[in-house]
């Protein structure tokens, strides 16, 4: 919370329109974008940096009873959610915090929130799992790191573990594949992202996965008014591209310079 910032601030600021809304739809020939609040802004030349999404929805009782990690409105719960399980559990009883998902999201929330925890209840009323699917904590990385990684989790007495797949979450439980049970008073679920349902609803453009498919210049080809970038987009010639906060940063001056020479 003491890093976020307000757009609608930085917009008045900088002389910019502020909507708040949510984009329900896109008609590229008419140049326009529906919005959730019943209106529609027309458009010379657009572009997406709405991010991704996580899949909630694919498995029984994530929606109801996991807190997803994005957006940032959501992952505030996070830590509040953490500490009530903490002051509800009884003295002798550890809370049970679980966090879904073993990559950089997952393990830097594991790192956060058990230093947040400790300062402030001490490590003995709560208990950090990371749940993930693959064989590996952060499988993207380097084995080197991965190693790291891990060596620091356990020195903070978080447990791992790995090749779990989570079939269900229910009240006060996980339950995997195999039919086990892994008790949780807290599920937070930061599992891979998702792409947002937006483009492929309005026939634009997208990759497989369903995420908006632009140029390196970070242009559709088939719809040169529009423009991407972000987890949101899929970068011709560079799906290598992790679907991280750094490079979507690193994407502003590439967008701001082409959006200038097009216009």
């Amino acid at each position: 919370a003491q890093a976020q910032f307000r757009p609608a601030d930085l917009a008045r600021a900088a002389g910019v329109a502020w909507v708040d809304a949510q984009a329900l739809g896109i008609d590229h020939q008419q140049r326009h974008v529906q919005l959730t609040n019943g209106n529609s802004v027309p458009y010379d030349l657009v572009s997406f940096d709405i991010g991704s999404r996580l899949a909630v929805d694919q498995l029984p009782g994530v929606q109801q009873y996991a807190i997803p990690v994005k957006p940032v409105k959501a992952a505030l719960r996070v830590l509040a959610a953490a500490a009530d399980a903490v002051e509800q559990a009884k003295p002798a009883t550890p809370a049970e915090i679980v966090i879904v998902g073993g990559g950089a999201a997952g393990t830097e929330i594991a790192f956060c929130l058990d230093a947040a925890l400790a300062q402030r209840y001490g490590r003995s009323r709560y208990r950090v799992t990371v749940v993930d699917a693959g064989a590996h904590l952060l499988a993207a990385y380097p084995a080197r790191f991965r190693a790291k990684a891990l060596k620091l989790l356990q020195q903070r007495g978080i447990a791992v573990r790995t090749s779990v797949t989570v079939a269900a979450v229910e009240l006060a439980r996980i339950v995997v594949e195999d039919g086990a049970a892994i008790s949780s008073d807290v599920v937070l679920w930061a599992t891979g992202p998702r792409a947002p349902a937006l483009f492929r609803d309005s026939g634009l453009p997208v990759d497989q996965a369903g995420y908006l498919r632009v140029k390196p210049q970070l242009q559709v080809a088939e719809h040169p008014t529009i423009f991407g970038a972000g987890d949101c987009v899929s970068i011709t010639g560079y799906r290598w591209m992790p679907r991280a906060g750094v490079y979507a940063v690193r994407a502003g001056p590439v967008l701001a310079r082409n959006i200038q020479a097009y216009v």
